[in-house]
């Protein structure tokens, strides 16, 4: 019989919220706040950049230690089939 190998999850793996509206908003700013996916890197992922600057806003608040600032990306889907 043949078996597939099985992808590799580590503590580093990065998140990705597809639909970052509303619920993926709300979603990231769980995420980022969790100390379990505290080393983990999320990226939210729209159709287009109109509400980027929002989402982040949303998401981020007033956070002045840049430390989840380093750990949230807002992407359109086409910013990220282009990296790969």
């Amino acid at each position: 019989a043949f078996s597939a190998p099985q992808p590799t999850v580590t503590a580093k793996s990065d998140l990705a919220i597809v639909g970052c509206g509303v619920l993926g908003t709300s979603l990231c700013k769980q995420l980022l706040s969790s100390s379990a996916f505290a080393s983990r890197t999320v990226v939210g992922i729209t159709k287009s950049t109109s509400r980027h600057d929002d989402i982040r806003g949303q998401v981020l608040g007033n956070a002045d230690d840049g430390k989840d600032n380093e750990r949230f990306v807002v992407m359109t889907m086409e910013e990220v089939l282009s990296q790969y």
